[in-house]
């Protein structure tokens, strides 16, 4: 159960009750007398009593002027804002300034659970600097009577301050034998005590949260780690934390106490944190160093904001993880708040001192009122092989009227390597794009990419790196069209003409070019695609019927030649399947795939040879089924299925045929079997012994008592067929099994039985089954017990989980001779070196 957030909960209805009673009141009627013998006024209909912020509404309300106190005997309703809650009395004292509540009932739901928690206070006495709760109840069950609950005899709560709680205990009702037959609640299991409980609340808390508990399993020398965080700070929704964590030191290791903190300061216009942690361990009479520090700033002033940042690491063996880090992290930002034409300069440098390289990059990026420039640089160095790479890019975005849209891209590469032998590398690109939206839907796109060799194409670096291999667009058009509708069909266009020269180098050819020189605006690639596509039902046979097809087309200009004398590609693809139902117990599906592209396909560009796989084949799916639903006349639900599939590949000379499957499912209300095979019909005379597939049996058993069964067993179908021995390769069950006719407070037993013959391939015995796993469940009304063995393992595990905490179970295990906890005191430990 989590206590704080228990307690947290509670606080609300603590908090709600709070109010400053003023010489002010406000009080609305619909009768009110006055005794003038005894000084007494009385309210009745509707009366609501305003004190600042709260408001109290009740049938009848009675104000003792010489006592100056207000009483209520009927029931209440207290509200601030938009929350209340209810009371049966009132008294009020306003000398005093106390207010006095009885029979106060509440739920509250606690963020990121999935449930509510019930508080219950008999009194609850409101005075200005603390609030009395007499005996409390605070309970996550929504019985009448709570199995589990937390109790306390008094609760002061001092706002923003702290939060004791006295005499209180936990108290956990079970449900089952022998707790049963025991007329008290067993001590420590039932009930535990918790005399004393403070918490403290407030700007300047000092909060132990709770600890972070495991072992560290992939490294021998670590062992069990306890990790200890202490929030003593919170402001400006940013808490400040001290961490205080021990590690076990094995073998070869010392040292075993790790510290740091994370500390957040400042206001709206001038914040930041720091950060730092460092825990240094001796390994194999080694030091190793682990620490980290970093600061983070932001300054506001006026429109512009300031912020900087720097991170110095050096870690050699990581928590919660392995390897090691060494580095060291800078930025510094300006950003310009304004909203329709923002700016933004950043700077950063990224030291990796294990690898030794450096990155220093900066970006630019500036906003106006129809278009964006963003500008970036950065550079590399490698220090163990002396090199230095620079990229630079420069990308400007433009709106213009009628829905023109200008994007243009300049892209700067240099390598070089230090040294006299290797020559610079520098390339400049340059792309540009046009998109538009003309009527019909069509969308527009012009397109223009080029590349200059800044270092005049020194072929013998320009073929080892193949950097300048590129393929210029001057320019490119294409008009593209989609969900678009022709003669009933679904039809998709694209269209697209351009004048293109690439430019490769290899070892082979080092300078090939084509064109071989730039040429004049001339289209030398015509290249068209379409696509088809119908679906056509309520067909004879309630068929439905299925087709697409692809038609694409490169055209290439060759010298000399016109476009449709020089090299081309085609490719054209088909698909299509009928579905029908024949004697409404037949279902034939039959589809169909074809591919075709002529061998004489060519392109003189390396960038538009298009590598095509042709196909020519059949599947057939013939299913037989019967399906019935309950009805008044016939209490049960049957689905029957069985399906049989094949197909004919026309490109296989040796082997034509797709492999023969078959598959049996038949459903009866909630009980389902299922049996599968399959054959090979390509096959030798050799390898005839071998041509069946495995014969799956599975079987699913479901009682309306939620009695469940699920077993699945696999024969070797050649042994039966050919040998008459029913191998079983493998087989399992599962067994699911209530008791209780509650199903809030059922037990449920659960084990796994595993095949596992004395002999391979022996053929099948049912005392070859062994209990794999078992575990008993038991359901206690929002809470569940869970008791377990795992033979495989030789484990023994305990698990307790309340339904409102799922995150939080407490787990037990108990593996071979090693205990571990689970659950909240077992979660990856915290990264400390982020």
């Amino acid at each position: 159960m989590n206590l704080r957030l228990l307690l947290s909960s509670a606080l609300f209805l603590l908090t709600l009750s709070t109010y400053s009673i003023s010489s002010v009141m406000r009080l609305n009627c619909d009768t009110l007398y006055y005794d003038e013998y005894i000084n007494k006024v009385y309210a009745k209909g509707n009366v609501n009593l305003e004190l600042n912020e709260a408001t109290i509404s009740a049938s009848q309300l009675t104000f003792y002027v010489d006592d100056n106190i207000v009483i209520s005997t009927g029931n209440v309703t207290i509200k601030r804002g938009k929350e209340y809650f209810n009371s049966s009395s009132l008294l009020l004292d306003l000398t005093d300034n106390a207010l006095s509540l009885t029979d106060i009932h509440i739920s509250v739901t606690p963020p990121k659970t999935n449930g509510k928690v019930y508080i219950n206070i008999k009194e609850l006495i409101d005075k200005p600097h603390v609030k009395i709760g007499k005996h409390s109840v605070i309970t996550t069950c929504d019985h009448p009577n709570p199995h589990h609950s937390l109790h306390s005899w008094r609760l002061h709560y001092y706002p923003d301050t702290s939060l004791h709680l006295f005499l209180s205990y936990f108290k956990n009702d079970l449900s089952f034998f022998p707790f049963t037959i025991i007329p008290f609640s067993i001590p420590l299991l039932e009930v535990l005590p918790v005399p004393y409980y403070y918490y403290k609340l407030g700007k300047q808390k000092m909060v132990l949260n709770f600890p972070t508990i495991g072992k560290k399993s992939n490294n021998p020398d670590w062992g069990w780690f306890v990790q200890n965080s202490f929030d003593y700070r919170y402001k400006n929704n940013k808490t400040s934390t001290l961490y205080v964590d021990w590690y076990e030191a094995n073998q070869n290791r010392r040292g075993e106490w790790g510290y740091g903190a994370h500390h957040f300061y400042g206001n709206d216009n001038i914040y930041g944190d720091i950060y730092a942690y460092n825990y240094d361990f001796i390994l194999n009479d080694v030091k190793q160093n682990n620490t980290v520090y970093s600061i983070n700033q932001t300054v506001t002033i006026k429109d512009y904001e300031f912020f900087g940042s720097y991170k110095r690491k050096d870690v050699d063996e990581r928590i919660n993880s392995s390897g090691s880090d060494e580095r060291i992290d800078k930025s510094f930002r300006l950003s310009h708040l304004i909203p329709d034409t923002p700016l933004t300069f950043e700077v950063k440098e990224n030291q990796q001192l294990k690898y030794q390289n450096k990155t220093l990059s900066s970006s630019l990026n500036k906003s106006f009122l129809h278009q964006n420039f963003i500008f970036d640089i950065k550079r590399k160095e490698f220090f163990s092989t002396h090199r230095d790479n620079v990229e630079s890019s420069l990308v400007h975005n433009k709106e213009f009227k009628h829905g023109f849209h200008l994007k243009q891209t300049v892209n700067f590469n240099q390598y070089d390597t230090i040294n006299d032998q290797t020559p610079l590398e520098q390339t400049l690109k340059y792309a540009s794009s046009i998109t538009k939206l003309l009527p019909y839907d069509i969308n527009m796109n012009i397109n223009i990419s080029y590349l200059h060799d800044l270092d005049n194409e020194r072929v013998t670096a320009d073929s080892l790196s193949a950097i300048n291999n590129y393929l210029y667009k001057l320019p490119e058009i294409e008009f593209k069209k989609t969900n678009a509708t022709f003669l009933t069909l679904n039809s998709s266009s694209v269209v697209r003409v351009g004048s293109y020269r690439e430019v490769r180098y290899n070892a082979t050819n080092k300078t090939h070019s084509y064109p071989i020189q730039e040429h004049k605006f001339e289209p030398n690639i015509y290249y068209l695609s379409q696509h088809f596509s119908k679906t056509v039902k309520e067909l004879p046979f309630l068929s439905t019927y299925t087709f697409s097809t692809r038609y694409e087309q490169y055209l290439f200009k060759n010298k000399n030649l016109s476009p449709f004398e020089g090299d081309a590609q085609y490719s054209f693809g088909l698909n299509s399947s009928l579905e029908s139902t024949y004697f409404k117990f037949i279902k034939l599906k039959s589809s169909y795939t074809s591919n075709y592209a002529p061998k004489e396909n060519n392109s003189p560009f390396y960038a538009y040879k298009k590598s095509f796989r042709e196909s020519n084949a059949l599947s057939e799916t013939l299913t037989f089924f019967y399906k019935k639903n309950k009805s008044p006349t016939f209490n049960h639900s049957i689905d029957f299925s069985w399906s049989h599939s094949t197909g004919y590949n026309w490109l296989r000379d040796s082997q034509p045929y797709n492999d023969y499957k078959s598959n049996l499912v038949l459903k009866v209300d909630q009980h389902k079997l299922s049996v599968a095979m399959g054959q090979k019909l390509n096959f030798s005379r050799a390898s005839r012994k071998s041509k069946y597939d495995p014969l799956n049996v599975s079987l699913s058993l479901n009682t309306r008592k939620k009695v469940m069964l699920n077993y699945a067993i696999s024969y070797n179908l050649n042994d039966i067929v050919y040998e008459d021995k029913w191998n079983v390769l493998s087989s399992s069950a599962t067994f699911k099994i209530p008791i209780g006719k509650d199903p809030l407070f059922a037990w449920h037993i659960n084990a796994y039985y595993r095949y596992k013959p004395t002999l391979i391939g022996e053929e099948f015995q049912w005392d070859s089954y062994e209990l794999s796993s078992i575990s008993i469940t038991k359901k206690e009304h929002k809470r569940e017990f869970e008791l377990g063995y795992k033979k495989l393992n030789n484990e023994f595990f305990f698990k307790y989980i309340f339904t409102l905490f799922p995150d939080d179970p407490i787990v037990l295990r108990r593996k071979n001779d090693i205990v571990s906890f689970e659950g909240r005191l077992s979660k990856q430990s915290e990264e400390r070196f982020k």
